[in-house]
This record gives structure tokens, C-alpha cells and sequence, in this order.
């Protein structure tokens, strides 16, 4: 039986790929925010190691919504993030099996 859930992530090395959901789910949406208020963020998703939409720009005090119809997610293949600086905030939904 799937369950709706959601990942996040707060803490992370800058320009290293890090694992935002590492389990079996079905992700739908990833919503990523900028806590600084000063400056720019970029920011790459992948997924096993294929990189998914290119590199993102996420504006100073802004949020980024990223619409997935459904990307599968498994222990072999994870969802990983990396952005060029702390202060990233991010939040996965779908649904865990």
C-alpha cells in the first residue's frame, strides 16, 4: 500500500550531490526555497545519475516549484540535490511503498 508522504532537507555540503529521498516512493512534486534573502541560488536535481531539468535558478527570498508527474525513486536509483550554497530549503512529496 503506498502512503502520501513528504522529504525534506535543510543541511547539506554546497556542490555535492545529496540524497533527498532514498527510499521506494513515487515523487510528484519538489518544492525548493531560498532562505536568503540577499542572494541567488542554483541548483541541480538527479536522479540515480541522470540530472533531471538542468541546472535551476532559485532568486533571493523566493521558492521554486518543481512539477513531476511521477518520478520513481529506489534504494538504486535516488533523488539527490545540489546547489552551489547553503541556504536551500527542500521539500519532496509522493507516495512511499
Amino acid at each position: 500500500m503506498s502512503t502520501s508522504t513528504a522529504w525534506s532537507l535543510t543541511a547539506y555540503t554546497p556542490d555535492t550531490w545529496t540524497p533527498l529521498v532514498q527510499v521506494p516512493a513515487d515523487v510528484t512534486s519538489i518544492i525548493v526555497t531560498n532562505t536568503d534573502l540577499l542572494n541567488d541560488k542554483l541548483l541541480q536535481v538527479r536522479l540515480g545519475t541522470a540530472e533531471i531539468a538542468g541546472a535551476q535558478l532559485v532568486p533571493a527570498g523566493d521558492a521554486l516549484k518543481l512539477d513531476i508527474k511521477a518520478l520513481p525513486v529506489s534504494a538504486a536509483s535516488q533523488l539527490q540535490i545540489k546547489a552551489d550554497a547553503a541556504g536551500l530549503h527542500f521539500t519532496a512529496a509522493g507516495l512511499s511503498q
